[in-house]
């Protein structure tokens, strides 16, 4: 067994700072002590600044890019949609054409862009262009929207060219 009188002493001993005195401390070392650890407080928040200018100008970099970036995805958004759009005329089924037969001529509709874009087919005493041996007041529904197709297709690619000798 231990005696309960001896005291276990662990670490630093205390100081009683009520009758500490200051008479035998070099205050010249203890001022350069506090210059030096001013100075490394110094130097550190200067790296502390370089970094956070580092970071501010990595920032500023990746911003330009991802701006270029929605820039571009944005130009991509539209080709995609032109395409679709210019494709539509072709790739949509017979239902999506609007074929109105008059009385002498045969005209259709289609959506494209969001407008209606109207097309002549042709007379109803002329032959086709797409199927050559029938005239267009004797086709079906299905022969018409091939002509009106090929119609459509000649319109469009026309529209995409501008002429420059004006």
């Amino acid at each position: 067994m231990t005696d309960k009188s001896t005291k276990n002493i662990k670490g630093r001993p205390k100081i009683d700072w009520d009758f500490h005195y200051f008479d035998d401390t070099d205050l010249k070392k203890l001022d350069q002590l506090k210059n030096k650890q001013i100075k490394k407080i110094n130097s550190l928040n200067h790296k502390i600044s370089n970094i956070e200018k580092l970071v501010l100008k990595y920032n500023t970099s990746k911003k330009i890019f991802f701006d270029q970036n929605s820039t571009n995805q944005d130009l991509l958004d539209r080709i995609n949609r032109a395409i679709v759009q210019k494709s539509k005329v072709y790739t949509k089924d017979n239902d999506s054409i609007t074929i109105i037969i008059g009385k002498d001529a045969v005209r259709g509709k289609i959506s494209y862009f969001g407008k209606e874009l109207w097309c002549y087919v042709g007379s109803n005493k002329k032959y086709g262009l797409v199927h050559k041996r029938k005239r267009i007041c004797r086709m079906s529904h299905s022969e018409l929207c091939d002509e009106f197709r090929n119609k459509v297709k000649i319109k469009i690619e026309s529209s995409w060219f501008i002429n420059d000798n004006v």
